[in-house]
């Protein structure tokens, strides 16, 4: 597989661009990063530098992968401590692939401002994951330094606006306890647990509360959730929520309240 020798990097940050030095990693950053963005090889710490260097302000948008040889450690830093020296590339991404694992190695280059460190065995399904989160930070960081110093003023709700949804609610709960109290019973009756099954949710300003909602599945179904992924596809895709057809895990009475949209 041929690597793009492409010198523009101005492409959006969601396709990694990297520059790299590598021998034994050589194939699997290929393998990795060659199917979007850009990908350039360097033939040596001092090859890396000089295509570095001739990066226009308009092209800074790049990664630096570096393989770290133990024969290699000291020209490795001296590179960083070079790059870190230059107004232009001192806040490039720059993330060290050891070859052999050295906790001392790792701890200097975190000391000396590598954003990481990879010891064997690598997943480089990783290290593109992290790069890409790196990349998106580095873009975040600098759209927060344009954000005004003014404190925000956090919301109020009116106190009259609070006391109509206070009786309105009570109201609504009043006339409709006689039905939500057959529930919990039947609840009860079809299957060992609480009534309710609680989450964590965000309401306003970022507060964490606690949701009720009548249990339509069998106690700790939580649990099982990583079983049943290695079995069976999740609905929502690749997503950090899970649902699946059939879910075994629901209640004979959970099923009733699906059916119907009692959710």
């Amino acid at each position: 597989m041929n690597v793009q020798e492409n010198t523009s990097f101005g492409i959006p940050q969601s396709r990694v661009n990297v520059i790299y030095y590598a021998n034994q990693y050589d194939a699997d950053i290929i393998a990795e990063f060659s199917g979007g963005g850009s990908l350039k090889k360097a033939s040596s710490f001092a090859n890396l530098y000089e295509i570095v260097s001739k990066l226009s302000v308009y092209e800074l948008d790049v990664s630096i992968l570096l393989e770290v040889q133990p024969s290699a450690v000291s020209e490795a830093f001296g590179l960083v401590e070079t790059l870190k020296k230059n107004w232009l590339s001192r806040n490039l991404v720059v993330v060290f692939l050891l070859t052999e694992k050295d906790p001392s190695v790792t701890e200097t280059a975190f000391a000396a401002r590598v954003a990481d460190c990879y010891s064997p065995t690598i997943s480089f399904a990783d290290v593109k994951l992290r790069l890409q989160f790196l990349s998106a930070y580095k873009i975040l960081n600098e759209q927060l330094k344009n954000l005004p110093e003014a404190p925000l003023q956090q919301y109020k709700v009116p106190f009259l606006k609070r006391l109509l949804d206070l009786a309105i609610s009570l109201t609504a709960l009043f006339f409709l306890s006689p039905v939500l109290l057959v529930i919990a019973i039947l609840i009860k009756l079809d299957s060992k647990g609480p009534v309710f099954y609680t989450s964590k949710r965000v309401g306003t300003g970022y507060k964490i509360f606690d949701f009720y909602k009548f249990r339509s599945m069998r106690v700790n179904a939580d649990k099982e959730v990583e079983k049943l992924k290695a079995t069976t596809a999740n609905q929502y895709g690749d997503s950090a929520f899970f649902k699946m057809k059939d879910d075994p895990r629901v209640t004979k009475l959970g099923n009733f309240f699906k059916k119907f949209k009692y959710r």
